[in-house]
């Protein structure tokens, strides 16, 4: 599939990208990949999943050694107390004695129908725990990048506050002086200081939000946020992803969802079970090799002899009867592969249904980013012309600081959508399984570190 729409907005900043790359090191930036670099390092359910592949991978080395022969050493002593009746009256052997015996023992599986099927599900079973640290991965970039995002709309809520008290703090002294020269009423005073003193409290609540934030990325990536983070170019527009069908990312996500690649081998994981509960019923064949030296064998009237012993030959082991033990673990088996079957339709509904979700969401969060930018354009033009009315006198204090307030509204929910399209760009890979490696925050953190010198505030009129 051709890359998205992410790829053509890369180029729009590409001019500069090698200026911002150079100031970044200058300014100690933290971009997204670094973040994301550092929460690999120190992340316990990454460090949980990659144990959980060793421990299969191990696993898978147990089920082949059910192949390999078997070796050991026998030793043993033993005490022997016998009656023996009907010897010649020349012949006597001893009532009791002493016997020692040691030697090697060697097994070599020919024929075991269970272990083959215990091989397959240890490979079933490795394979299974590579897609869970895949997932692991996915789910850690979707971490970091909400955690990333959640910083990055935090200071730019906190700057938006501090602009619009600023502009605040100068209409209220308009209104002030307006006030004292006649040309402005009481209310526009009071109207005009209630409305700072509520938005001094909303930037004392956002100071608190960013530090919250970047708390919360610290305990992420295990490492405090040092200086500033990268972030978007200030006139970044989310493109069209491609392709621009809802049901052809439905189609991708029931195909390659994780979710459903792992429900895949759930069911061949149990069908597996089925076939190894009733290898129960197949007989085992081995070859069998003993060698051994057996000390104070007791011939008669004293005398003691050392036996070397040397054997080799064929064992078969056939069940005919487990008091119906082995037909119950079949049935057993065979529901469990019903619901692993069961398990698997439902991974695919679900896939399906986030990946419908997540473009539905994505194109949402584009459709917004267009309006509020057009909604910003309406309100600054109105905001200009509503200013000049109030030095005109045909305007109250009041109609401005009602459309200044919507503007630096509008101005933070533009950057909530932008930082919401571009999460929601990386769930919607999430949902085609394609986010288990960096390189869809690659393509975000490109334009993150283009826009880093970019500090989104908000100008007064």
């Amino acid at each position: 599939m051709r890359r998205n729409g992410l790829t053509k907005t890369l180029a729009r900043w590409s001019c500069g990208l090698l200026l911002m790359v150079t100031a970044a090191s200058a300014l100690a930036v933290q971009d997204l990949l670094e973040s994301y670099r550092l929460a690999q390092a120190s992340d316990p359910q990454l460090a949980a999943a990659a144990a959980a592949l060793r421990v299969e991978r191990e696993r898978l080395v147990q089920a082949r050694a059910l192949f390999l022969p078997q070796l050991g050493l026998e030793a043993g002593v033993t005490r022997v107390w016998q009656d023996v009746d009907g010897l010649p009256p020349n012949v006597v052997l001893p009532e009791e004695y002493d016997s020692s015996f040691y030697g090697l023992g060697l097994t070599q599986p020919l024929y075991r129908q269970e272990s083959f099927a215990l091989y397959a599900q240890a490979r079933l079973l490795l394979a299974q725990a590579e897609l869970g640290y895949a997932r692991a991965q996915q789910e850690l970039v979707l971490r970091v990048a909400q955690g990333y995002f959640r910083v990055l709309q935090a200071e730019d809520g906190l700057r938006s506050y501090e602009a619009e008290r600023a502009a605040l703090a100068r209409q209220l002294a308009r209104a002030e002086r307006a006030f004292a020269l006649g040309g402005a009423t009481v209310t526009d005073v009071h109207e005009a200081r209630a409305r700072l003193d509520l938005t001094e409290a909303r930037r004392l609540q956002a100071r608190h939000e960013v530090q919250l934030a970047r708390e919360a990325l610290r305990r992420l990536t295990g490492a405090a946020v040092v200086g500033e983070l990268a972030r978007l170019p200030a006139g970044f527009a989310p493109p069209v992803l491609e392709p621009a069908a809802a049901q052809a990312w439905v189609a991708r996500a029931e195909a390659e969802s994780l979710e459903v690649r792992l429900a895949r081998y759930g069911v061949a994981l149990a069908r597996e079970e089925v076939a190894r509960q009733r290898a129960q019923r197949f007989p085992q064949l081995d070859l069998v090799a003993r060698y051994g030296r057996q000390d104070g064998v007791q011939l008669q009237q004293g005398l003691e002899a050392t036996v070397s012993e040397r054997a080799v030959g064929l064992q078969l082991r056939l069940p005919l009867y487990a008091g119906g033990g082995i037909s119950a673990q079949v049935r057993a088996a065979q529901a469990g592969q019903e619901q692993a079957q069961a398990q698997l339709e439902a991974a695919v509904r679900a896939a399906g249904l986030a990946a419908e979700s997540a473009y539905l969401q994505l194109e949402a969060s584009r459709r917004q980013v267009q309006a509020l930018e057009q909604a910003l354009r309406s309100l600054a033009l109105s905001e200009r012309s509503t200013a000049r009315g109030v030095e005109l006198g045909l305007r109250s204090t009041l109609d401005l600081l009602d459309v200044q307030r919507e503007r630096f509204a509008a101005e933070r929910d533009l950057a909530a959508a932008r930082y919401g399209y571009l999460l929601g760009y990386l769930q919607l890979q999430a949902a085609v399984g394609a986010a288990t490696t960096p390189a869809p925050l690659e393509e975000i953190n490109q334009l993150l570190v283009a826009g880093q010198e970019d500090a989104p505030g908000s100008s007064a009129p």
